[in-house]
């Protein structure tokens, strides 16, 4: 089984104007021991390279490329002896608080894996073929001429993917197009399932997505806030099994 979790922004602080995926660092860091104590952590590459099919594997993967996955992520995983996958924009590279073609280099040179977020971090299923060519095509191409190595996935941003889009994807020589539908992956395949992370995850929602224990949907939390009222509901949430935990 290949658990896959996608992360957004590590913040040392976080504002009041945050998006619901902004994590804290030190939530993230509470996260990354629950996680390293629960499976083999591996990029994409290295399950392709080793086969790790009789164990657990989770994959750590990082989307927009934004500085914090320098600063705070690649630093951290290198403490603890963990890699990671992290999704950019060629649009966005060397761009105030985004990563600088210094940074991804390092990060590959000490064995993190680059993937593309599409070059202009635009909705891939809403776009023209032609629009959709150049952001999945010139991508990859930009970020194998920096590294010097094959790009192997793509992360759709908006988690928006079609048909179309995994055609092109794959055609266009990704292995791996990694999605935001929810759910485990029982092998490595074409597309990827993953979990997108909130701030509130403890051990206990962690637990939860290892056994399998969170699908029953949103219309659960619509009763019982209609039932209880925000605030009751906000005290006993962590402790129900709703898909997406929130």
């Amino acid at each position: 089984m290949i658990t896959i979790f996608t992360y957004h922004k590590i913040l040392k602080e976080l504002s009041k104007q945050q998006d619901v995926y902004d994590i804290q660092y030190d939530y993230f860091i509470k996260q990354l021991s629950y996680l390293k104590n629960k499976s083999k952590i591996c990029t994409l590459l290295d399950e392709k390279q080793n086969n790790y099919d009789k164990n657990k594997i989770t994959v750590l993967t990082f989307d927009d490329g934004t500085y914090d996955h320098y600063s705070s992520v690649f630093k951290e995983l290198e403490y603890l002896n963990l890699k990671g996958v992290f999704y950019v924009n060629p649009c966005n590279i060397g761009n105030k608080n985004y990563l600088s073609k210094k940074n991804i280099c390092e990060m590959v040179r000490y064995g993190h894996e680059i993937g593309s977020h599409s070059y202009n971090h635009l909705n891939l299923a809403k776009i023209s073929k032609k629009n959709l060519l150049y952001e999945i095509q010139n991508s990859k191409a930009y970020l194998e001429d920096l590294l010097g190595i094959e790009i192997l996935s793509i992360a759709p941003p908006f988690g928006s993917v079609n048909d179309t889009v995994i055609k092109v994807a794959l055609d266009s020589g990704y292995k791996f197009i990694r999605t935001t539908k929810w759910g485990h992956n029982k092998s490595l395949s074409s597309t990827l399932n993953s979990f997108v992370v909130k701030k509130e995850w403890d051990k206990d929602v962690i637990e939860r997505i290892f056994n399998k224990n969170f699908f029953i949907g949103y219309s659960l939390k619509k009763y019982l806030i209609s039932f209880l009222g925000f605030e009751k509901f906000n005290l006993i949430k962590k402790y129900l099994p709703i898909r997406g935990p929130f």
